[in-house]
């Protein structure tokens, strides 16, 4: 689960408008991916993306509003890549 965690962030890191949050330290990092894309609203992101299937969820850290990704045991790799390619599209 760490494996697709890692990498979902390296792919989403390469995208110019997301902003990641959590650590950088991989030894530091759980399996949730919390990120925010520039000029967009986080929970248009995550209405968008239940169109797709893809579901995702809208937090909140003080004021901040994030999407939140939580990979588990049944997901894999094409579908963390399914995902960035349908973030790239937004």
């Amino acid at each position: 689960i760490i494996r697709l965690a890692n990498l979902l962030r390296e792919e989403l890191a390469k995208i110019p408008e997301i902003v990641l949050y959590g650590p950088e330290d991989q030894n530091r990092r759980t399996s949730i991916v919390s990120f925010s894309i520039n000029g967009k609203s986080p929970q248009d992101i995550v209405q968008r993306l239940e169109h797709q299937k893809i579901v995702l969820a809208v937090r909140e850290i003080s004021d901040l509003k994030i999407i939140r990704v939580s990979p588990h045991f049944f997901n894999n790799e094409s579908e963390i890549l399914k995902l960035v390619d349908e973030i790239k599209r937004l």
